[in-house]
């Protein structure tokens, strides 16, 4: 049924309509800073570690890798950002780009789909409705970056004991209070143990973004996570993460940068107290590897 608009003029608004939508999805990810949910650093992170093994063992490593990483769940998601790395080097961030990639691909599917079984303008109205709608730039950032383990638990029942961890004071706005810290080399990567206090009770879910960062200065890789809520004043607790290192980033120094924020409004808790220089207009602290290692 001709409904008015010519099959050239439909590809040119489709290729029109989509590369907005994409560019302006690409400009919210370069803007957008803020660190990934849980669920997400988790793939991402599983995504380097795919990479990893294909370039330091090749396609034998790679197909071993391929059938245990990600446990019970469908692997796909580790595995697609693999061609990205291939050519722009291993840059979590540049797994995005497999989201940009699913979004046209999106829109590709809801343009036939309003095409065949209406016209080539209900295929154009669906693509429109897909790119304004708002959870189209969170889904862009679901392969964000993270780290690979976490233990959290109350200090009573946790094999960790306050020996096993450098003690320091960071102080989050009179709320919340970091008081050890320590990273161990391992072969492997970086381990980083937290030991927590709560100085007064929490009222929403707090993260702590933790980032690893390298002797140029470049984001190496994260361990952002999230803080449990249901704390009274004096609560203790310790964490601990681990992250990877590829072949090529383990002969490099690292240090740290963390704080504490709301992940609803971005908003980071100033530091009232620190033992490390402050940095971020006193939202995060800065530690030196060999500060902590132990």
């Amino acid at each position: 049924m001709y409904d008015g608009i010519l099959p050239h003029q439909a590809r040119l608004v489709f290729a029109v309509l989509s590369l907005f939508f994409l560019g302006t999805t690409l400009l919210w990810l370069r803007l957008d800073r803020s660190p990934p949910a849980w669920d997400d650093g988790y793939y991402l992170t599983n995504s380097l570690v795919m990479y990893d093994a294909l370039t330091d063992g090749g396609l034998p490593a790679y197909a071993r890798q391929f059938l245990t990483i990600m446990g019970i769940k469908p692997p796909l998601i580790a595995i697609l950002p693999t061609p990205v790395y291939l050519i722009a080097g291993r840059k979590p961030r540049a797994a995005l780009l497999v989201n940009l990639a699913c979004l046209l691909i999106l829109f590709a599917a809801l343009y036939r789909l309003g095409k065949r079984y209406a016209s080539r303008r209900a295929g154009l109205i669906a693509l429109c409705i897909a790119g304004t709608m708002p959870i189209e730039l969170p889904i862009a950032r679901r392969l964000p970056d993270g780290g690979v383990a976490h233990v959290f638990a109350n200090t009573s029942s946790n094999r960790l004991t306050s020996a096993d961890i450098a003690k320091c004071n960071v102080t989050f706005d009179d709320k919340l209070q970091l008081t050890g810290l320590s990273v161990q080399r391992t072969p492997e990567g970086l381990q980083v143990t937290y030991r927590w206090r709560c100085l007064k009770p929490l009222d929403r879910n707090y993260w702590c973004f933790t980032h690893i960062v390298d002797g140029k200065g470049a984001i190496a890789g994260y361990l952002d996570h999230q803080i449990v809520s249901l704390w009274n004043a004096g609560d203790t607790a310790i964490e601990k993460l681990a992250f990877r290192f590829s072949e090529a980033q383990k002969s490099e120094s690292y240090r740290l940068r963390l704080g504490v924020f709301d992940r609803a409004s971005g908003d980071r808790l100033p530091i009232t107290a620190s033992d490390f220089p402050l940095t971020d207009k006193g939202t995060a602290t800065v530690v030196g590897e060999t500060q902590v290692v132990r």
